[in-house]
């Protein structure tokens, strides 16, 4: 009887740890979302320039210099989001902003008229999501089954020395049970006789055993279907700290600090069910908790200038953010299949140790993100239009992955600066006064993708998750977005004292999906649409 003893996996989730990330924790991390007050996200999250919106502190500290009177404000909102068209939409309503600015007069004909401070707490990220995707027959002609036969001959001791002896004529249960450079997904697949040991004959050494996967043991004329469902929730919660200038009423300077608080986790289901033609040969489940906890810090300065009355330039530089992260995840592995022999093997594994101990994974880290620049126009016509324009980069191979001592993870940061790529921000936003107290506001903000294009001719050029051979995680999918759009409108209402308002943003950007990896797995586009309607209720005082 195969026996699940993971000694050999327990000391590879500590001597392997530089491996336990992967370059999709960085990028969860460094990718954001347009939130804020109804009236920053009704204009595309361009006021950059035109400042006077307490949104604008994390992006341009210079922004709250704008200000002449204090400013309190609070926004919620009710956010739908899918991904892939079989999923079901996941909504919920979300406190978005709170907000306070303290507009302190120093002069009114000195050089430093106003010297202001600002507090802001706003959701960077909101993680709220459903994805459901399947396929199969001749859309879908390779299996994860694959993958965890590479890992169980794949693993190695850190030294470049394999885990796996070709020589050995046995690639049998102490192999794979008491090897201490071999993973958990691969011992948990098999003891559920989804990998078993297939002896090739051969010349010299007499021949080798290779680890198949279930899949291999019925090709050819198979076929299987996978389904796979996942439910993400969570957020990136900033909390802003501003000080900011205003100098002679046409210059702005502003500096903020930011603490970040992370919560995030997705529940994940994936299946497999192998054919012989028309008949049935079994299948199985592989379900995944995996939760993120941690925190951030990062800084901001820019500045604004008038040029002109009517008119204004802005310039800001966002400093990397560094977090402090830890994850978890909890896994089990449910069969039901036909062995080597062809006897019917039904049951569930999970990581537990010799003596029956459930054991998590559990391992913190760091994520620094990458910098970002952004310069902006900005200017009003006639007291009763108000428009800005914006261009932002972001040098995203600068992105970092640490240790907890802050050592660099030397592979990951290497995979980062060859596929992640600089991204291109342009915003755009208009405010029109017909009346006034009364404006209609419109956005446009366009993301270009962190991840380059999919390219079936260069298998190399596409970036994918990698899972050390040796590792303690066990959830194998991921998916690589493209360019971003943000499409945006708005109304607002403003009394002496009192403001309300009000707006909706549509969001919507494609990714290629990858259930596992394997260089014959074609990507499924899936298409992630996000609907929110917000509400921004202010005084100033």
């Amino acid at each position: 009887m195969k026996r699940l003893i993971l000694t050999g996996a327990v000391l590879a989730a500590f001597c392997s740890s530089a491996m336990a990330q992967t370059i999709y924790e960085a990028s969860r991390m460094t990718e954001e979302d347009v939130n804020g007050t109804a009236r920053y996200v009704s204009m595309g999250g361009a006021m950059n320039a035109l400042g006077g919106d307490i949104s604008v502190m994390r992006t341009n500290p210079a922004g709250i210099g704008i200000f002449r009177s204090n400013d309190l404000s609070l926004s919620f909102s009710y956010l739908s989001t899918k991904t892939g068209d079989m999923a079901k939409a996941k909504g919920g309503m979300s406190f978005d902003n709170i907000g306070l600015v303290y507009a302190n007069r120093i002069s009114n004909d000195g050089a430093l008229r106003f010297v202001n401070f600002g507090f802001n707490y706003h959701k960077r990220r909101n993680f709220n999501n459903r994805t459901v995707s399947s396929r199969g027959g001749a859309n879908f002609n390779t299996s994860q089954t694959f993958q965890f036969a590479n890992m169980a001959m794949g693993g190695t001791d850190g030294y470049g020395n394999s885990g796996y002896d070709p020589s050995q004529l046995e690639a049998s249960s102490a192999y794979i049970t008491t090897n201490p450079y071999v993973g958990w997904l691969p011992i948990m697949a098999y003891n559920a006789f989804l990998i078993n040991p297939v002896f090739y004959p051969g010349e010299g050494e007499g021949g080798k055993d290779l680890f198949k996967g279930e899949y291999q043991q019925f090709m050819p004329g198979s076929n299987l279907d996978n389904y796979y469902e996942a439910e993400e929730t969570g957020w990136i919660n900033d909390y802003d700290f501003n000080l900011s200038f205003n100098i002679l009423d046409r210059g702005y300077l502003g500096f903020t600090l930011t603490a970040s608080d992370v919560r995030y986790t997705k529940s994940s289901l994936y299946k497999e069910d192998f054919y012989k033609g028309d008949i049935y040969g079994g299948g199985y489940d592989i379900k995944n908790y995996f939760s993120t906890r941690g925190s951030g810090l990062g800084f901001s300065l820019g500045g604004i200038y008038r040029v002109l009355p009517s008119m204004r330039l802005s310039l800001s530089f966002t400093t990397p953010t560094i977090y402090w992260l830890s994850d978890y995840q909890e896994s089990s592995l449910a069969y039901d299949v036909d062995d080597l022999e062809g006897k019917r093997r039904t049951g569930e594994v999970m990581p537990v140790d010799s003596r029956g101990n459930f054991i998590p994974y559990e391992y913190s880290y760091q994520v620094v993100t990458p910098w970002k620049v952004n310069v902006g126009v900005g200017g009003t016509l006639l007291n009763m239009m108000a428009i800005d324009a914006e261009y932002e980069y972001r040098n995203g191979g600068k992105a970092k992955l640490r240790d907890t001592e802050g050592v660099k993870l030397v592979s990951e940061n290497e995979s980062m600066a060859k596929w992640f790529k600089g991204q291109h921000t342009f915003r755009v936003g208009a405010e029109i006064s017909p009346f006034p107290m009364f404006a209609i506001r419109a956005g446009y903000n366009y993301t270009t993708s962190l991840f380059g294009a999919f390219d079936a001719s260069n298998p190399d050029g596409n970036a994918f998750k990698y899972l050390s051979p040796m590792a303690a995680r066990t959830d194998t999918e991921f998916s690589n977005t493209y360019s971003r759009q943000n499409i945006s409108v708005g109304l607002g209402f403003r009394a002496r004292y009192v403001y309300i308002d009000a707006a909706y943003q549509y969001s919507i950007y494609k990714q290629d999906f990858f259930e596992f990896d394997d260089l014959a797995l074609m990507p499924v586009e899936l298409t992630n649409t996000r609907h929110q309607v917000l509400f921004t209720l202010g005084c100033k005082f």
